[in-house]
């Protein structure tokens, strides 16, 4: 992609994201599928409402529920949360029967499709569930929709843009696409990923999690990345793309990074999910601190953009 896209998108100016709380936006609660972590947050525009899936774990398995959440008092609240799962783990031998998590969704032809990572006795892939009402979602087969890890899925002018990664060749993750007709049957645009590490700086190692919003006639991508760690990210970048296949990552990145040390999100942070309410840009993130016995616990935070320098992400 040539670099004079970057101009054409007045893609040169300051952006950054910053805590909106020191608290998590949603914590663990016992006695529910969250109660020893929260997890990969999505957002989905459905009926008027605004939708919140995320993973939670309980006795080590992980399934995704639902809430809402809307702006009160310019302040952004989650309610309605359930406490039971929508999606959860496969009873039997299967590619899913220990963890159902990361989850994307869309709403197209009067359906939810909501697409998953599937963890369990095979390789690491997506799987997919659909809903006609918002509540009940069915599970699509017992095969997964192709290999991989840490879906995101865009509807765009009759296709559905699945987008996961794969182990790349430094030993972290790449960003790959898929494309469909029908949602469920997905044909690899190649195999060359469409997002790579960068060959230095902060996202050398991997670049995983993709989440995107379209706005403006673009497409904004908010993955994570880190020089180090294939899977704990320390921070945030920003991609653009005018066709969703090719990207091009904003010169300034990261644009949001883990918390100090002693904060919840102090050891890594994963899917950075945006959304737009009263026209400001949010992103909910799932960040995680270690304990004393070495023991991980996630849970949900909330950030805002912030404009220095420079015209607002959505001018």
């Amino acid at each position: 992609m040539s670099s004079s896209l970057i101009e054409k998108l007045s893609f040169n100016r300051t952006i950054y994201f910053s805590k909106l709380s020191q608290i998590p936006f949603i914590g663990t609660k016992e006695n529910t599928f969250y109660q020893e972590s929260a997890t990969t947050a999505d957002i989905l525009e459905y009926k008027n409402e605004t939708i919140l899936f995320f993973g939670g774990v309980k006795n080590n398995h992980e399934s995704i529920g639902l809430a809402r959440i809307s702006q009160v008092n310019n302040d952004i609240k989650v309610f309605d949360i359930k406490n039971t799962p929508v999606v959860e783990p496969s009873n039997k031998n299967s590619f899913d029967n220990n963890h159902v998590t990361d989850p994307a969704a869309v709403y197209t032809n009067g359906k939810i499709y909501l697409y998953y990572s599937g963890i369990g006795a095979y390789d690491d892939a997506i799987g997919l569930s659909v809903s006609v009402d918002g509540k009940h979602f069915e599970k699509v087969n017992e095969n997964p929709i192709i290999k991989g890890r840490s879906p995101e899925v865009v509807f765009h002018k009759g296709i559905f843009y699945l987008f996961y990664v794969l182990p790349g060749n430094k030993d972290g993750y790449n960003i790959y696409l898929a494309f469909s007709n029908d949602g469920i049957h997905f044909t690899e645009k190649s195999k060359k990923p469409i997002l790579s590490s960068s060959s230095e700086g902060w996202d050398s190692k991997t670049v995983t999690t993709p989440r995107i919003l379209s706005a403006n006639n673009c497409f904004y991508m908010i993955y994570a990345g880190d020089k180090e760690s294939k899977d704990f990210p320390s921070g945030f970048g920003l991609a653009l793309s005018k066709n969703l296949i090719e990207w091009e990552k904003y010169p300034n990145n990261p644009i949001f990074v883990k918390g100090e040390n002693g904060s919840w999100d102090d050891s890594a942070i994963w899917f950075g999910t945006p959304f737009i309410l009263n026209q400001d840009l949010y992103i909910l993130y799932e960040g995680c601190t270690k304990n004393k016995m070495g023991q991980y616990k996630s849970q949900i935070g909330l950030a805002k953009l912030m404009k220095i320098k420079g015209p607002s992400l959505d001018s």
